[in-house]
């Protein structure tokens, strides 16, 4: 009996195993060669394993494709709600701002797919991964309405808000990257913090809102030197509800 369980545990550690490589593997070549471009072939190969064996694990590259997808969806959104943690609602959004660069900097080929597939963070994926992205979306709005409530925020939807403030964090961090001579996690994060205060905060709030992103994460830089708020603050009537 306890052959057989010991046999057992033997088989599904290299089942784990062997899923494991292989989507670290498939990451990888969807990365570089997009889904359609990607093949069970090189998969295989980039994984130096046979055909045989990947199909025993995956039935094709879109049940690949779909593993990948969800497996690092969910551990996006276990980062994100880690890092955020307690506080104030402008420390949780600041910290989650710096989650998610944290998380994508450091998935680099799950950010090559993202920005591939071009599709809008802040629309409904209307796919397998449509229950993390109403997960994200919730916690998102949660903030929103928090920071309405404080009046530091526009009035309106929340979860409308919150999609188009998901969508300036994906334009802005794949601009970023692709502009960057290096990768600053910190820097990155202040740009993209300050966007989104430029588009959530009323005029009178802003001030405040960006004294608390500095204690943070210190002030956004222009030139090699800190920017106000007074130089950093959107026109009176960027936005207006």
């Amino acid at each position: 009996m306890k052959k057989a369980r010991r046999t057992t545990h033997l088989a599904v550690a290299r089942e784990r195993m062997y899923q494991d490589l292989i989507l670290k593997c498939a990451e990888r070549v969807f990365a570089e060669h997009g889904f359609d471009g990607a093949t069970m072939q090189a998969i295989a190969g980039e994984a130096g394993i046979s055909l045989k064996t990947l199909y025993a694990t995956f039935r094709g590259k879109e049940e690949t494709f779909r593993e990948i997808r969800k497996q690092r969806a969910s551990e996006f959104l276990e980062h994100v709600a880690r890092s955020a943690g307690g506080g104030a609602f402008m420390e949780r959004l600041v910290r989650g701002v710096r989650a998610y660069v944290d998380f994508l900097l450091g998935h680099r080929d799950y950010f090559r797919i993202q920005i591939r597939e071009a599709h809008g963070w802040g629309l409904d994926p209307a796919n397998d991964s449509r229950d993390q992205w109403r997960s994200g979306l919730q916690v998102q709005a949660a903030l929103v309405r928090e920071g309405i409530a404080a009046g530091m925020f526009h009035d309106g939807d929340p979860e409308l808000t919150a999609a188009t403030a998901i969508a300036i964090m994906q334009v802005q961090l794949a601009g970023l990257v692709e502009r960057a001579p290096a990768l600053d996690t910190d820097a990155i994060s202040r740009e993209i913090v300050l966007q989104l205060m430029r588009y959530l905060c009323k005029a009178e709030a802003f001030p405040a809102a960006m004294r608390a992103v500095s204690e943070q994460i210190g002030a956004p830089q222009r030139d090699g030197r800190a920017v106000t708020a007074a130089e950093s603050a959107p026109p009176p009537a960027a936005r207006k509800h």
